[in-house]
């Protein structure tokens, strides 16, 4: 059915808005963030006016489809939820008004989900390392194929009638993954005691190479660069870099070696109702992190992480 569609060019269906605002001192505004990998458009914080650094920003509207130039090519895409109507991106984060008596925003957005949507953004973004976005030019040069509108809503409906499925299988799988977590610990708990009573205790400190925090000094985040966490990208148990920040190649190789984790090392939140959860640094990406963050390196002839 798909090879009967047409295909058009993106700049056909879209138009970039250019609609801002200028920020008042004493006003609060809503900022958005565009999750990786299709997760999705989320709120970034609320702060004021006087606390942007631009002075003008640009407005976002419910249904228009936003991407981040840096990690579009990762999936950085999606449409503006009710929810943050009118809330403010930067330039980074280009939008556009959907041609909605040609493409439905609801189906766009469920296409720009797919790995061949991110591939097309991947085609359209040039640069160096850690200097690569996406050419809006370019982008909107690529086609997609574009059913009717009534085909568009009903790939809508059975899309959206799997995912409730889904969300139900996964609300069914977490719960049984929460009672499983609770006989692992249990288990855990038991193998541990069991060692404590045939072998003597050691130190952590005579077991981890070192141990300390992050860096204490704020540092500038700017638009790209090396990933910056904080306690909430460890807090869960596991680490990961959604609503990370960005800080500058020069900050990130000016600090010590003991404050730069590498595959292997544990990191600890060092602060609030999480304290104490560990997770175990399993990526090569590069990051640093804020000073709410403990960080282990054990002695690996001493220790296994």
């Amino acid at each position: 059915m798909s090879a009967k569609w047409p295909r058009v060019q993106l700049g056909e269906v879209m138009r970039r808005s250019e609609e801002t605002i200028e920020l008042q001192p004493d006003a609060e505004y809503r900022q958005i963030t565009v999750k990786l990998w299709g997760k999705g458009v989320v709120l970034r914080g609320i702060l004021t006016g006087a606390e942007i650094a631009a002075s003008r920003q640009m407005v976002a509207r419910c249904g228009q489809f936003i991407l981040s130039r840096i990690d579009a090519r990762n999936g950085a895409l999606g449409i503006v939820p009710p929810a943050l109507d009118e809330a403010i991106v930067t330039n980074d984060f280009p939008l556009f008004n959907v041609v909605e008596n040609r493409l439905l925003p609801a189906y766009f957005g469920w296409m720009c989900r797919t790995a061949s949507f991110v591939d097309e953004c991947k085609r359209a973004s040039e640069g160096t390392t850690n200097r690569v976005r996406l050419q809006e030019d370019k982008f909107l040069a690529r086609e997609i194929p574009l059913p009717p509108l009534a085909e568009q809503r009903r790939v809508v409906a059975r899309i959206e009638e799997l995912s409730a499925q889904i969300h139900e299988a996964r609300t069914l799988r977490q719960q049984a993954a929460v009672e499983a977590d609770a006989l692992s610990r249990a288990g855990a708990e038991d193998s541990y005691q069991r060692l404590g009573a045939r072998f003597a205790p050691r130190r952590i400190a005579d077991v981890c190479e070192t141990i300390t925090d992050g860096d204490h000094n704020t540092p500038a985040f700017s638009d790209d660069g090396v990933h910056f966490i904080f306690v909430g990208n460890v807090s869960s148990g596991y680490l990961h870099f959604d609503n990370s920040k960005r800080v500058s190649n020069d900050y990130f190789t000016s600090l010590k070696d003991h404050r730069l984790p590498k595959r292997g090392d544990i990191l600890f939140s060092a602060v609030g109702a999480t304290l104490g959860v560990p997770a175990v640094v399993d990526s090569d990406v590069p990051f640093c992190f804020q000073r709410h963050v403990a960080i282990l390196k054990p002695n690996p002839d001493k220790l296994d992480s």
